[in-house]
């Protein structure tokens, strides 16, 4: 089954022990995986789209890559919540740093998949069989010119 905006909301709220969707609004959780995705991408140096966000058709993230995902966005919907009752009124003493903390360690697991995917971006640029910038063997290297250089 191919991931969308949908599953992925679905596997978030199930992290998150909110199945039945009391907590978190599905615009709360799409913005919270909008803002994980672009991490991703931002780490792999990719343009990912997930069906159903940003009127993507498809899907082209990785299958693996969800879960890791889902990891941002369940720590991304922690720490809005977090934020939001920080200045309410509690009957339970210490439940913003339980959120706190549990957002801290969805984190923590989605840093490290970004270190990962950061990583083997580097690997892979340095193993290419082309350089990932213009070499002087170009005839159009594009970018700017510097100023002792004519155009």
């Amino acid at each position: 089954m191919s991931d969308s905006l949908s599953t992925v909301i679905d596997r978030s709220r199930n992290l998150l022990k909110d199945t039945g969707g009391l907590t978190w609004s599905e615009s709360e959780l799409g913005e919270c995986i909008h803002q994980a995705l672009d991490d991703l991408n931002q780490a792999a140096g990719q343009s990912w789209r997930l069906a159903g966000l940003d009127e993507a058709l498809a899907t082209d993230l990785p299958a693996g890559l969800a879960s890791l995902l889902v990891r941002g966005a369940a720590a991304n919907a922690l720490f809005m919540l977090t934020a939001f009752r920080a200045d309410l009124f509690n009957f339970q003493p210490g439940v913003c740093q339980a959120y706190n903390s549990a957002g801290l360690a969805f984190l923590k697991q989605f840093q490290a998949g970004l270190a990962c995917l950061a990583q083997v971006r580097s690997s892979e640029m340095q193993s290419a069989a082309d350089a990932p910038f213009p070499t002087a063997e170009d005839e159009q290297p594009g970018g700017w010119l510097l100023d002792d250089e004519e155009g």
